[in-house]
């Protein structure tokens, strides 16, 4: 079975009419449906392929649409979406010029995180090059006395610390704002 991977998007908008068709594409869909994920994006005559989309499916775990901001979390096998990621970000824009779209994400067996952006000045998106943070385990905290809740609630500051870096990286990047 392929570790799943998490891409938690955010769709920023003013253009109402942007969510409401999120909302119309994704919300009614069955949980396995990749086919209806992609098409939207890709169109109808799409034949799925692994290195256009970034992995091997991509599916909806679950959304939130709203006026002016809608979140959806994407699941992929094996390897982020990338492709698929960077499409979507070019019709989102195609739809309002002025929308953005970011993402977070990781992999279940910690392995690696990542973050990205789009705007209309383009995508870009990022792993981590070094190896996370290491995940504590319940059984392992209680043979070091060690309080699990404490160092999971750390692991998790780490990992969401890594993942905005890599997104403000790569909002610097794509819309050439200087870091000084």
């Amino acid at each position: 079975m392929a570790n799943h991977v998490w891409q938690r998007v955010t769709v920023n908008s003013e253009k109402e009419e942007v969510h409401r068709t999120l909302e119309k594409w994704w919300s009614g869909l069955d949980y396995n449906d990749v086919r209806g994920v992609v098409e939207p994006v890709f169109g109808k005559d799409f034949k799925y392929d692994t290195n256009i989309v970034g992995s091997k499916w991509v599916i909806i775990e679950d959304s939130d649409y709203g006026d002016d901001e809608s979140y959806i979390n994407f699941c992929s096998a094996w390897h982020p979406a990338d492709g698929f990621l960077e499409e979507l970000s070019s019709v989102i824009v195609a739809m309002d010029e002025n929308a953005c779209m970011s993402f977070t994400g990781d992999e279940e067996s910690d392995d690696f995180l990542f973050a990205g952006y789009g705007s209309k000045n383009g995508f870009h998106w990022k792993m981590d090059d070094d190896e996370g943070p290491e995940r504590p385990w319940e059984e392992e905290c209680e043979e070091e006395g060690i309080d699990y809740d404490e160092a999971i609630d750390t692991f998790y500051d780490d990992v969401n610390e890594i993942q905005s870096s890599l997104l403000a990286e790569c909002v610097m990047e794509v819309d050439n704002i200087d870091s000084e």
